[in-house]
């Protein structure tokens, strides 16, 4: 009885786990990281650094780099306007790749 349950296209006493539509697998398929998202791990970049005044040199725990690019629309994110769903770059990002 079990191996007949188990072969079977029916849904069966647990429903439908696991068995999404195709058109949907795709659409996640296509808005998957395929690397791994290790900028969000980094250390925040040294602010004294970044005025020049940063005293600690290789023993500091924060990153000294140029701040990234103005022009980036992520650099200029506003989270209350993200909360309300307003002007989101994230979300703009995400929804140009879904496309």
């Amino acid at each position: 009885v079990d191996a007949q349950l188990g072969t079977s296209d029916s849904i069966g006493p647990g429903g439908a786990l696991g068995k999404l539509p195709t058109h949907k697998s795709e659409l996640l398929a296509k808005l998957a990281r395929t690397t791994p998202y290790y900028k969000r791990n980094r250390a925040h970049i040294c602010s004294f650094w970044v005025k020049g005044e940063c005293k600690r040199g290789e023993e500091c725990p924060y990153r000294h780099e140029k701040p990234s690019d103005p022009d980036d629309p992520l650099s200029d994110q506003n989270m209350k306007d993200r909360y309300y769903g307003l002007n989101d770059p994230v979300a703009a990002k995400i929804l140009k790749r879904a496309q």
